[in-house]
């Protein structure tokens, strides 16, 4: 569904808004993706510090 004639302002301004979307996007997937690496690691430890106190208990 083209509009006929796009006013170059508006494409402009399309572009841009398109741009700013595409940035917040990948922002958004490096969050995630450090999140899941912290929570993780988070749980690597959190394992290995129950291993030890089990280990001790024995």
């Amino acid at each position: 569904n083209k509009k006929k004639g796009t006013n170059p302002k508006d494409f402009y301004m399309q572009s841009v808004i398109t741009k700013r979307q595409a940035e917040m996007t990948k922002a958004q997937v490096t969050a995630t993706k450090a999140k899941v690496a912290f929570l993780r690691k988070l749980r690597e430890m959190g394992l290995a510090f129950e291993e030890r106190k089990k280990n001790r208990q024995l």
